[in-house]
């Protein structure tokens, strides 16, 4: 019965999918159109875009290929990529990967809106999520170079990894630093870090993580203070939770995940994607079964007209799944 339904989501996502090429992925605009003035040499962070470029300038690195074709072809092939990149990613989190595990999986992972919403966006996160999975499987530090080289919010996972691929991946990511030149980096961080570092407007639906659900309870500047020592409470309490426990390196990356998603600044909605392999371990090792539908519930709908306390549903349902792991993990 699994394998009907699942042909039946397939075809939904293959419509999803050709809707998505033919419209406009805005993410992905800024990241090409960003490619394009790193190579013409301009100041990326004053270009005309979508929106303003928050990446540091190596982010562009891996779309200066797609420069070389049209929008509309470049936009089309790569939202097409991260449609393969996410059953990629479904293969990689399942243990033993069988076609009834798969097709279940793909139903749950593609119907819940973070999905819908990187691949709408254009966004990396499947990308970003493969390259975890590979680095995972095959303890590479090369690969876990290339995922910062993408998504630099995953240096978070550092204190994980040993010395040795911490300096493989550290080379990778100097020489992407290299390849950019060095005069972008002055004004990033001299311009662009601060204005991402003022905590307003965090009360946006779209961001979930923990100070967006506290400026949309207290003020900005009550809410601003508890986020930043909430978050450095929750990152040591966590990595001190994985000493003591002695947990696997496996298990260590996949309780960091939902940690992650609550102390970024800017936890938007295409990033709770990341919980595919945390859900994929827990269906595997938890019993609460019901408390894990309920979180999954909670992080694939899309509310955006809610209670103002309704409207952090992700929010709570990365910590329903953080506690949960805790709870297998003890």
């Amino acid at each position: 019965m699994s394998k009907y339904i699942a042909g039946i989501v397939f075809a939904y996502a293959l419509f999803s999918l050709y809707r998505i090429i033919s419209t406009f992925a805005p993410d992905f605009s800024v990241f090409y159109d960003g490619a394009r003035g790193l190579l013409a040499h301009q100041n990326i962070y004053t270009l005309p875009m979508y929106t303003g470029l928050g990446y540091p300038p190596f982010t562009l690195l891996p779309f200066i290929p797609f420069t070389l074709l049209p929008y509309p072809l470049a936009q089309g092939i790569w939202v097409s990529l991260s449609f393969l990149l996410f059953l990629l990613c479904i293969f990689l989190s399942l243990p033993k990967p069988t076609i009834h595990s798969f097709c279940i999986v793909f139903i749950f992972a593609f119907l819940a809106f973070p999905t819908k919403f990187t691949l709408g966006m254009g966004q990396v996160n499947f990308a970003a999520l493969a390259l975890l999975l590979l680095a995972l499987r095959f303890q590479s530090g090369i690969l876990l170079g290339l995922l910062f080289l993408i998504k630099p919010h995953f240096l978070l996972l550092l204190p994980l990894f040993g010395l040795r691929y911490i300096a493989q991946a550290m080379v990778t990511l100097s020489i992407g630093v290299l390849l950019t030149g060095l005069d972008l980096y002055g004004y990033y961080f001299h311009n662009v870090v601060p204005q991402l570092l003022v905590f307003t407007g965090r009360g946006i639906y779209y961001n979930q993580g923990l100070g967006a659900f506290l400026s949309r309870l207290l003020p900005n500047t009550l809410a601003g203070e508890l986020t930043m020592w909430g978050s450095l409470l929750i990152i040591v309490s966590s990595l001190w939770f994985i000493w003591y426990k002695k947990l696997s390196f496996e298990k260590s990356v996949l309780f960091i995940i939902p940690v992650f998603l609550l102390v970024e600044p800017l936890s938007w909605q295409h990033h709770y994607v990341f919980l595919l392999p945390v859900f994929i371990w827990l269906a595997f090792h938890t019993k609460k079964y019901l408390l894990l539908f309920f979180s999954y519930l909670l992080v694939a709908i899309n509310i955006p007209h809610a209670p103002a306390l309704f409207l952090s549903h992700v929010f709570f349902g990365n910590v329903l799944v953080l506690s949960l792991l805790y709870h297998e993990m003890a």
